[in-house]
């Protein structure tokens, strides 16, 4: 190869800048999509077919081949014409010649504080929206984690003090996005129900999608989930309602496009194709209801927790008991755990060997425990214990089995061990929301305040609809700090979720805190009416706190108000 060496900028919007200061960054959003997908890739390369699904994932491979051929030549003349030469291809590979590019690193002073990895690169493709999605959570992990893939290596002095720099502002280091004020109470999601249409005049097609449609309505109106079902024509709000929408095609086999949309930006947040064969026709339709709904908890309320359920193959009525317990425990009070415990266990009646109700019936267990809730506290931590042994031999490196793990040991008091364990599940898991939150509950359990505060406040970063569970402890810990700024992450977490008990519980310690104890003992009322059995001496388990103290200051501030 030969050439100019080049500047490629990662950080911001994507740039190609020679050594002499000259701007050769292609024009086309595509192009530019196309060396940021090598950029990131390990070696700098990729198979042409990996690229070309990354690109354009909804024509058919012979269109997405031609139009990968079409691109390349365009970036090889702009390059030629500049006399820059580091895109090598072969008839499966493509590969940047990493001796003459170098890039803008998270410690290059050339980086400006707040930009975004790869800015404003938008192609309208799903499956390039989800890559690059995943590639901005590992960006943006916080400071400690490992984070894979390799980044970049850092530019040398010599070029990186001959090429103009994007700002002046000062270096950038990797840490968890700030939220600097408490969010404003969340809404469930609109999910509108559009429905699957047929492509084809054939009879086949239509009786399919139809019936698709019919099912998807069935499975969804039979869960009672985080998300309120729409038809098109019902009432919503546009900034949270999304679409579920598909077509179905049929030629020498079954063709289903499934996909969620978000209405107010057209943008799609996921997209599949399914191929099946005629004989499965009526598994089939049963099965994409659940993909969809599914892919729609994983987008808009469950996050990566909803994985834990997506890849375990399960009878229908073991899925759907399952879903039913998902619905209950979400609502975080003691009677909705009890029940949803029934459902989980209807679930592993139904099928013994089903991991996900496992791991979910073991959090309900060690919940009842570290909230108080437990009539038996020694039978619950036992049977907890044996769950997180049969995951163990069912699934040894499950990131939330393993996080069951972290707790049970909390409730036991084992609270280092259990840091240890949590650790290195977020090690092994960077960009999950969810298990960045628990090691921030863990941390807080230790005493680690300010590292819980700042796991939670980078959860909450990584996803447009974060549980409501992440916010409420995030004002607790601010609480527990003793922070100026605590009752207003309180009044977020009431707003997010009016009937937590444990926002209620967060607002009485203020009223008392702040010395208004008419108001402390309205709010404990109003805290009763959620739950009756509620009493300060068992607002929480003392094993759970490192420091016992802390156990007994809020039980303390709550009696003062009544509790």
């Amino acid at each position: 190869m030969s050439g100019d060496k080049v500047l490629l900028r990662l950080i911001g919007p994507l740039s190609v800048v020679k050594a002499d200061g000259t701007d050769v960054t292609p024009k086309g959003k595509r192009a530019k999509a196309l060396l940021a997908l090598l950029a990131l890739s390990p070696g700098g390369a990729r198979s042409r077919r990996w690229v070309q699904d990354k690109l354009w994932s909804e024509r058919s491979q012979e269109q997405g081949a031609a139009s990968l051929r079409t691109e390349l030549s365009a970036l090889r003349r702009g390059f030629a014409a500049a006399g820059v030469d580091i895109l090598d291809s072969s008839r499966d590979k493509l590969q940047l010649d990493l001796t003459r590019v170098y890039f803008d690193t998270y410690d290059s002073a050339s980086v400006a504080v707040g930009d975004d990895l790869l800015e404003g690169l938008d192609i309208g493709d799903p499956e390039f929206e989800e890559w690059l999605r995943t590639e901005r959570m590992r960006y943006d992990a916080p400071e400690g984690l490992d984070a894979p893939p390799p980044r970049p290596r850092a530019m040398p002095a010599g070029i990186a003090a001959g090429l103009p720099a994007n700002t002046n502002a000062p270096m950038r280091h990797p840490q968890p996005a700030p939220v600097e004020t408490p969010a404003s109470g969340a809404r469930k999601p609109y999910l509108i129900v559009k429905g699957f249409h047929p492509i084809g005049t054939g009879d086949r097609e239509r009786v399919f999608a139809e019936g698709l449609t019919a099912e998807l309505q069935t499975v969804l109106g039979s869960l009672s989930g985080a998300f309120v079902v729409r038809t098109q024509d019902g009432e919503r709000d546009p900034r949270h309602s999304y679409e579920l929408s598909g077509e179905v095609r049929h030629h020498d086999r079954l063709r289903i496009t499934a996909r969620l949309t978000a209405v107010d930006t057209g943008q799609y947040l996921w997209t599949k194709r399914y191929d099946y064969e005629d004989e499965r026709i009526f598994d089939v339709q049963l099965e994409i209801s659940k993909k969809v709904i599914e892919a729609a908890q994983i987008e808009l309320v469950e996050g990566e927790w909803a994985r834990i359920w997506t890849d375990a193959p399960t009878s229908i009525d073991a899925w759907e008991a399952y879903q039913r317990g998902r619905g209950l425990e979400s609502e975080a009070r003691k009677d909705s755990v009890r029940r949803a415990i029934i459902c989980y266990r209807d679930a592993l009646r139904l099928d013994p060997d089903y991991t996900p109700a496992m791991i979910s019936l073991g959090f309900c267990l060690v919940d009842q425990l570290r909230l108080g809730w437990a009539h038996d506290p020694e039978a619950a931590l036992r049977e907890a214990r044996a769950l997180c042994d049969k995951v163990m031999v069912l699934k040894p490196r499950d990131y939330f089995g393993r996080a069951l793990i972290a707790f049970t040991e909390c409730a036991s008091g084992n609270h280092q061990l259990a840091c240890d364990v949590m650790a290195e599940v977020v090690r092994d898991a960077p960009e999950s929301p969810e298990l960045l939150a628990y090691y921030g509950v863990l941390l807080g359990y230790c005493g680690h305040m300010r590292e819980e505060i700042r796991y939670h406040k980078h959860a909450l970063s990584l996803t447009k609809h974060p549980p409501n569970w992440i916010k409420t402890n995030l004002a607790f810990a601010h609480l527990l700090q003793d922070a100026p700024e605590a009752p207003d992450y309180v009044e977020a977490a009431l707003a997010a979720d009016p009937q937590s008990v444990r926002a209620h519980l967060c607002r009485v310690v203020v009223a008392v805190r702040g010395g208004d104890f008419a108001g402390a003992r309205i709010w404990a009322n109003r805290l009763l009416t959620l739950e009756p059995e509620f009493r300060a001496e068992r607002w929480s388990a003392e094993e759970c706190f490192r420091d016992p103290g802390v156990f007994h200051r809020i039980a303390r501030d709550l009696r003062e108000a009544g509790l």
